[in-house]
């Protein structure tokens, strides 16, 4: 990440389906009301974050408006997840209603309780 915090690099991305699968596979699942957040630490990569949010959510704006608002989170959020984690987001029906203060703040209980951990 830059100094700024301000880029998602092709580093910080899960960008190929064998990285879904095995997040999905050996990652820890919690459910949140909107999202499901699968977690791996995985120590020979970066922290990283895919999202996924099916055509069940809604048309492509809708889709692509939930996913600049995760990857937003995720960029400011990025000095929180120092431990090598990759994350996979799926959005439930219903995120689509969600705006920005929504998603961050059903994302920070998530990591909030995450810490007390």
């Amino acid at each position: 990440m830059c100094a700024g915090g301000n880029s998602y690099p092709k580093a910080h991305r899960l960008r190929q389906r064998d990285d879904y699968i095995r997040v999905n596979r050996m990652g820890r699942k919690v459910h949140t009301p909107h999202f499901i957040v699968l977690t791996l630490k995985e120590p020979s990569f970066p922290t990283r974050l895919g999202v996924t949010v099916s055509r069940k959510v809604g048309n492509a704006v809708v889709r692509n408006r939930l996913k600049r608002l995760l990857r937003e989170f995720f960029r400011h959020h990025y000095k929180y997840f120092t431990d090598y984690t990759s994350l996979s987001i799926i959005a439930k029906r219903g995120a689509e209603q969600l705006d920005q203060a929504a998603v961050y703040a059903e994302l920070v209980a998530l990591l909030q309780h995450r810490d007390r951990q």
